[in-house]
């Protein structure tokens, strides 16, 4: 798979192959192609040659709001809707005309460490790290087969970095495929492949933590 942009290269001849239940972590500089590559994922961006399948279907074959509804994507910068947290979980379920589970909120709150009293809280009130983690539960309640996440614990403190992770595991616990552009050393532990990405090519496939260590600190 290969896009170009203006003339640039930005993914380059690129061949990824992850399963359902894989946690891909995948670093790299900026301008490296990662975000190019989750954009072309999720279908925002479309490929200038290549295909991109679920499960052996292609948007193509499978229609766009078909493709869409299996795969959630989530913005370094956190995407909000509405005045409220209630606002912002009801609203996709609106749009898909069915109910939210209350009940999968509670659970999805217990695992971000978060008080049932977020759910009324105003959008404005909130710092970036809990955004961020409003998007993702957003996205989780969803329940897509796969989960793209663009660097979303870059602009959040340690604590909140910490809720990320623990929702973020639970997601691969429940059988998500999460591919995660990344350069969060703590992220490192629950991914199960470690990938570098670099000028729009798959550099190396990282074995060991300590290895992706050492490329993120480059």
């Amino acid at each position: 798979m290969s896009f170009v942009s203006h003339g640039h290269t930005v993914i380059d001849h690129l061949n990824l192959k992850a399963e359902q239940g894989d946690f891909l972590a995948i670093c790299g500089s900026e301008g490296s192609g990662k975000s190019a590559l989750l954009k072309i994922i999720s279908t925002l961006l479309e490929p200038t040659s290549g295909i991109v399948s679920i499960t052996d279907d292609t948007a193509v074959r499978m229609g766009i709001t078909a493709y869409r509804q299996q795969v959630a994507f989530c913005f370094q910068k956190p995407i909000l809707f509405g005045r409220t947290v209630r606002d912002n979980l009801t609203f996709p379920f609106k749009l898909r005309h069915t109910t939210l589970d209350l009940g999968l909120v509670e659970q999805y709150f217990r695992a971000a460490l978060l008080p049932a009293t977020t759910m009324d809280r105003l959008i404005c009130e909130l710092s970036m790290g809990e955004k961020q983690l409003i998007v993702l539960i957003r996205n989780l309640l969803l329940l897509p087969k796969v989960l793209l996440l663009d660097e979303i614990t870059a602009d959040v403190d340690e604590q909140e970095k910490t809720q990320l992770h623990r929702l973020i595991q639970q997601a691969h616990q429940q059988g998500m495929m999460v591919i995660m552009a990344t350069l969060d050393r703590g992220i490192l532990p629950l991914a199960t492949r470690h990938l570098k990405l670099a000028n729009g090519k798959l550099e190396s496939k990282v074995q060991t933590e300590d290895e992706m260590t050492n490329i993120i600190r480059l």
